[in-house]
C-alpha cells in the first residue's frame, strides 16, 4: 500500500484502515515509505515532484524479494494500491512489473493516457479505481481511463453501470484477458480515501455514510479474482527479481 504524497506509511493506514479488513482474509499489508524531497512521496516515473529522483521501481523489487524470502505468503496474490501519489505509483508498478502482481487498485488521479497504459507493451492486470466527483484532478479522466485501459486489458463486453450505494456509481468491464477492471465515482467526495473518517486529514473527517467503503470495496475486489495460470512460480519470481536488482 503506497502513501499520498506529504504523508506516511502509519498516517496512510490510519487514512484507509486496511489492517482492519485485510487481517479477515488472511492477507498481509506491507506499507513502504516514500522518500523525502521537502514533501514524502514516490518517484512515479513521469514526476518527481513528491520525491527524490531515485528508483521507486527498484525499490518495490526489494520489498518484493524481502516478502518472498522471508514472508509465508502466497506468491500468486500479491496486490498493489495506493493513494494520490501513491496510486501513480502503483500505474508505474503496473507498467514496470506486472508479473509479480495479480491486481491493482487506488484511489485518485488517473495517468495520462497519451503513455499508460498503451506505452507499457504488457497486458493490463485486473484494476480497481475509485475517484470524488468533487475531485477536478480525477473527476474529468473517469471515462477516459475506463476506455483505455480497458482496450489495453482486452476487455471483450460492453462497461456495466452499477448504483453500488446512493452516492457511488461504479462502471465496470467483466470479460477481460487477465480480469476484471473497474472504476467507482463518488457523487459528493473531493480528494478522500472512500467511507473512512481520517483522523489526520479534517477534510475527510466526517465522510457520508452512504459513500463506499474503499478499502472494503478493493479487497472484495481482490479477493474475486481467479488464479492466473500464467504466474511464475515462487522460486521463478525471487530468481528474477535477484537478476534486476543486479542491473
Amino acid at each position: 500500500m503506497y502513501h499520498n504524497c506529504a504523508s506516511g506509511p502509519v498516517g496512510f493506514e490510519q487514512e484507509c484502515r486496511m489492517d482492519e479488513y485485510t487481517n479477515t482474509l488472511g492477507y498481509y499489508n506491507i506499507y513502504p515509505s516514500g522518500t523525502i524531497r521537502g514533501l514524502h512521496g514516490w518517484n512515479t516515473g513521469v514526476s518527481t515532484n513528491c520525491a527524490a529522483n531515485v528508483n521507486d521501481v527498484h525499490f518495490t523489487r526489494e520489498v518484493l524479494l524481502y516478502a518472498l524470502e522471508n514472508l509465508c505468503i502466497d506468491h500468486t496474490r500479491i496486490f498493489g494500491g495506493g493513494y494520490a501519489n501513491g496510486v501513480s505509483m502503483i500505474y508505474n508498478i503496473s507498467c514496470e512489473l506486472p508479473n509479480y502482481f495479480r491486481g491493482f487498485g487506488g484511489v485518485g488521479k488517473y495517468p495520462s493516457n497519451v503513455w499508460y497504459p498503451k506505452a507499457c507493451g504488457v497486458a493490463a492486470k485486473p484494476f480497481m479505481t475509485f475517484c470524488g466527483a468533487l475531485n477536478d484532478v480525477c473527476s474529468p479522466d473517469i471515462e477516459n481511463w475506463l476506455t483505455t485501459y480497458s482496450a489495453a486489458a482486452n476487455c471483450s463486453d460492453p462497461v456495466k453501470v452499477v448504483q453500488e450505494t446512493p452516492t457511488t456509481t461504479c462502471y465496470s468491464h467483466e470479460n477481460c484477458t487477465t480480469g476484471p477492471v473497474k472504476t467507482c465515482k463518488i457523487s459528493d467526495m473531493a480528494v478522500c480515501w472512500p467511507g473512512i473518517d481520517s483522523p489526520v486529514d479534517y477534510q475527510c473527517a466526517n465522510q457520508n455514510p452512504d459513500d463506499i467503503n474503499g478499502s472494503e470495496a478493493l479487497l472484495k475486489f481482490w479477493d474475486s479474482l481467479k488464479a492466473d495460470p500464467s504466474t511464475p512460480s515462487r522460486e521463478e519470481m525471487i530468481a528474477s527479481l535477484k537478476a534486476e536488482l543486479e542491473k
